[in-house]
């Protein structure tokens, strides 16, 4: 990876090849633009091990500083000086941590730890083609099939590796997940403010990020870490069924979870071996929650709990809290910087969201942050937070209304209702898109006039639209008991606008308007 051009990547100037210290180099010069064969869950994986990976060269080479120079970053873009970086790191061994296949199971390869006084008979085949040994959970059943890439190339078994070593969680006895999560069945995700969309400014504040989540975890009196410690954990040997502690390691280190060795076959193709463990690689304590001071992980202000997304994604109301400093402790990535573009910034989230034996689901969202906003995150004024909580109370309100209307209508308007009735379900789900599609730019208008009535008024009138269109195509498209029809729809009408009037959403009415409702 170091000498091989073995990434095939679209820069300012067309496709090209490239080994691993020309991609930095070009990202460090803003002139590389993305991977090719990355797939969607692979992509954050991949851009956070750069971000570390890039951070940890620049702390071992003292060269720190340079990424907050802009002068001296655009000197960084060398590739050269980047393959000398990463040389540095794996002392002794560059010449195999490096590479995917190595036949000399005594070595390190790339992110596959040496066997040491283990044999590689002990291991069994964990899969043929990259995407065996992938996250996802698949199936003959499911829309994504395993074992697909018969004919996958080395950069394939790259991303499949570092998404399967840096982000994979339990999955059943042997298989530990990593450390940077809380709990087997959670996720890592990825939340930071980026000055622009563009994969080289990602890079170079992700680099940043992470050299100052570096700091910060040992600018403390009971560091859980040591400045001089274990940087890439596939160097040394995983024999010995005991965990390496956080003591010995880098706050930046780039971990592994799995005993994994690439072999070739005797047709020459390769295939991955696996071995399974007693302990996980990294010994984190349960009370930690997965808060081990990483710079792209959310905290809950309350407990500290590393956050954990669920099916739901990034929706509305999980992006609020995020925002809200009452809720989550933000990430060194979070946090707004000076050298920030005076018209705002990008909030990027992505996570593969993992369940019990089940993958929930890629989420990734894109979220324009305009500069009060910005400034307000900075502050950590607690103005954002309140806004966006009354705003998803509103909501909710308007969504009761909305449930409330269609029970009555699909239940003939019966006094009393049956909440275990899922039909009003899909309209349900369309009203919380509808309101995610909308919400934050109307948070963000009430933050620039937080008491002005206006903009309040703005927000329901836009709740009571969705709710009350959503509902009318809803009345024209259920059936209720046919005999209660028109009772149905007239019981329903009043118990949707009573609802409404009651949450204060409709505001004052005319004489007119109370009679004809």
């Amino acid at each position: 990876m170091l000498a091989e051009r073995l990434f095939y990547v679209q820069t300012t100037e067309g496709g090209t090849q490239a080994s691993l210290p020309d991609c930095i180099a070009q990202l460090c010069a803003g002139t590389l633009l993305g991977f090719e064969g990355l797939a969607a869950h692979q992509r954050h994986a991949w851009e956070l091990f750069l971000f570390q990976l890039g951070a940890l060269a620049l702390v071992r080479s003292s060269e720190a500083a340079a990424a907050e120079d802009a002068e001296a970053w655009r000197a960084l873009a060398d590739a050269d000086g980047w393959r000398q970086r990463l040389a540095a790191l794996t002392p002794g061994c560059a010449d195999t941590a490096w590479s995917l296949v190595v036949d000399d199971p005594s070595r390190p390869a790339f992110l596959q730890p040496p066997l040491g006084a283990a044999r590689l008979d002990t291991y069994s085949v964990a899969g043929r083609t990259p995407d065996e040994i992938d996250v996802l959970v698949t199936a003959k059943d499911h829309d994504v099939k395993a074992a697909r890439a018969g004919a996958a190339e080395l950069r394939q078994w790259i991303f499949a590796l570092v998404t399967l070593q840096t982000q994979q969680g339990y999955s059943g006895r042997g298989n530990f997940g990593i450390a940077r999560m809380n709990g087997g069945f959670a996720s890592r995700p990825m939340v930071m403010l980026t000055p622009s969309r563009d994969l080289p400014a990602r890079f170079r504040r992700g680099v940043q990020a992470a050299l100052a989540a570096r700091v910060a975890a040992l600018d403390t009196a009971r560091s859980l870490y040591n400045q001089d410690g274990a940087t890439l954990l596939w160097l040394d040997a995983w024999d010995t069924e005991k965990s390496l502690p956080l003591a010995a390691c880098d706050p930046l280190f780039i971990e592994i979870c799995r005993r994994i060795r690439l072999v070739r076959d005797e047709a020459g193709l390769i295939r991955a071996l696996g071995r399974p463990s007693d302990v996980p690689r990294v010994a984190a304590s349960k009370d930690l929650k997965g808060n081990l001071g990483d710079a792209f992980t959310p905290t809950a202000a309350k407990d500290g709990t590393a956050l954990t997304v669920a099916g739901g994604g990034f929706d509305y109301k999980l992006v609020r809290k995020l925002l809200d400093p009452q809720e989550f402790e933000p990430a060194a990535a979070m946090v707004p910087r000076d050298d920030d573009p005076p018209g705002g910034v990008w909030l990027h989230a992505a996570v593969l969201a993992r369940g019990q034996g089940k993958t929930e689901g890629f989420h990734e969202r894109w979220l324009p942050v305009p500069s009060w906003a910005r400034q307000a995150m900075r502050k950590r004024s607690p103005t954002l937070g309140k806004l966006g909580a009354a705003m998803v109370a509103d909501a909710e309100s308007a969504k009761k209304a909305l449930s409330h209307g269609l029970l009555k209508y699909l239940q003939g308007g019966e006094d009393k209702l049956d909440f275990d009735d899922k039909r009003p379900a899909p309209w349900l789900d369309a009203f919380e898109h509808e309101v995610d599609r909308i919400f934050f730019d109307h948070l963000f208008a009430r933050l620039a006039q937080p008491d002005d009535q206006k903009t309040l008024d703005k927000w329901r009138r836009a709740l009571v639209e969705v709710a009350s269109r959503l509902f009318g195509r809803a009345l024209e498209r259920l059936s209720p008991p046919e005999c209660r029809r028109e009772q149905a729809h007239a019981m329903a009408s009043l118990r949707f606008l009573w609802l409404l009037k009651q949450a204060d959403l409709t505001g004052p009415q005319s004489d007119d308007e109370e009679q004809a409702a």
